[in-house]
């Protein structure tokens, strides 16, 4: 009896995981993560007009990450500020982005392969 006891509470341990998969640091164009099983893709960077890392500006400037969930688009940018926001709330979950690198710099960076984006899933 305690056998099968002790295997109900494990298999109830299991069903109350979390099914996120946890993003991993430096995602990559076209990479995924899950949330609530439905898988993520790091699309693509729309825009990128940061402020270059040799130059002063007045405003940081923005970067708009595209995310497809699905037929799904989702958007998450570099800033706060300005009306833009570096989270989204989907399925009772928050994307929050954590960085973009490479920030611009000479003229970096030259394509979409060269982006590493960092997620969190809360």
């Amino acid at each position: 009896m305690k056998y099968l006891l002790s295997l109900f509470f494990f298999g109830l341990l299991i069903l109350a995981c979390d099914k996120n998969q946890s993003p991993p640091d430096g995602l990559e164009v076209g990479q995924t993560f899950t949330v609530n099983e439905t898988r993520i893709t790091f699309a693509q960077v729309e825009e990128d007009s940061r402020c270059p890392c040799d130059v002063a500006c007045f405003w940081e400037g923005v970067a708009t990450v595209r995310l497809m969930a699905g037929s799904d688009t989702l958007r998450i940018y570099t800033t706060d500020n300005g009306g833009f926001s570096k989270s989204i709330l989907f399925e009772d979950k928050t994307i929050r982005l954590i960085s973009l690198l490479p920030e611009p710099c000479n003229g970096q960076p030259d394509s979409q392969d060269d982006y590493r984006l960092t997620v969190t899933v809360e």
